[in-house]
């Protein structure tokens, strides 16, 4: 094999990757100013990033399909190890393609992250406000049973309002 090939993919390959990044990095700056707003309760805040938001999520999942199809291309399976295999043959001695591709996989675990903590974020917000919309028209919430008796078991709380309802 020339070592054209390898040098071709190298590059291609370092292009692709650092373009990943930069769109997986945008998103997670998203998500990190929206996960503030949320814990802070800033609904102006919130409402203005969300009005900002152009992700480029349909992008991200392009430049995957790109990376595969590019793996594919030099003869590798399109997954973790032919990921690692098609970097081991064309990377250069200092393993840029190496940093690149772990940069990446870092950042893609932080968006995970991002994504679940928002989520939990959203769902204690709307928890919130079942409780409190409960409270003020005077219905029970039937979905978690929070009296209790002296031994611990749960009492239906079909005429009963708890503690923090009180």
């Amino acid at each position: 094999m020339s070592s054209a090939l390898p040098n071709q993919c190298q590059q291609a390959l370092s292009q692709l990757l650092q373009i990943q990044l930069t769109k997986v990095d945008e998103v997670n700056r998203f998500l990190v100013e929206l996960k503030v707003s949320i814990a802070q309760n800033d609904i102006e805040t919130i409402n203005a990033t969300l009005s900002e938001n152009d992700l480029p999520i349909a992008e991200i999942e392009d430049l995957e399909n790109h990376r595969n199809q590019l793996l594919s291309q030099y003869g590798f399976a399109a997954n973790k190890k032919g990921q690692a295999a098609c970097i081991k043959w064309c990377d250069d001695n200092e393993g840029n393609l190496s940093k690149q591709y772990q940069l990446l996989s870092e950042s893609l675990i932080q968006l995970q992250r991002s994504i679940q903590i928002n989520a939990l974020l959203v769902n204690k917000g709307q928890d919130r406000i079942r409780r409190s919309v409960s409270l003020l028209t005077g219905q029970v919430n039937d979905e978690k049973s929070s009296t209790y008796s002296k031994n611990g078991q749960t009492h239906g709380t079909a005429n009963k309002r708890s503690i923090s309802q009180a």
